[in-house]
């Protein structure tokens, strides 16, 4: 979820945490028991309250790092290894790190 929000919502680096934080703590509270999405399975039982818990990390999260050319040949190299049948830990083609900077 974190990649999908610093490549599509850039504008997650201004947020202000406390405000988010604040509006997060107000949806939450409204008691929600399953969240529909277009481009995700609905997400419901204790997966309501991950989602929640991630959706606050999205102001810290690292924005989106437009990629260079060393990025553009991994991703061709990991895109030619799973043709040729080798397993690819998309993680180490991501310029977009999966979590947050400390």
């Amino acid at each position: 979820m974190r990649i999908v929000n610093c490549v599509n919502h850039p504008w997650h680096q201004w947020l202000d945490e406390t405000k988010w934080g604040r509006h997060v703590d107000t949806v939450e509270a409204l008691g929600i028991k399953v969240i529909g999405g277009c481009h995700t399975p609905s997400i419901t039982g204790s997966m309501v309250a991950e989602a929640f818990k991630l959706i606050r990390q999205v102001p810290a999260a690292a924005s989106w790092e437009v990629p260079n050319q060393a990025v553009l040949e991994a991703w061709w190299e990991a895109g030619v290894a799973v043709v040729n049948g080798t397993p690819v830990d998309p993680a180490t083609t991501l310029s977009c790190p999966l979590e947050p900077s400390p």
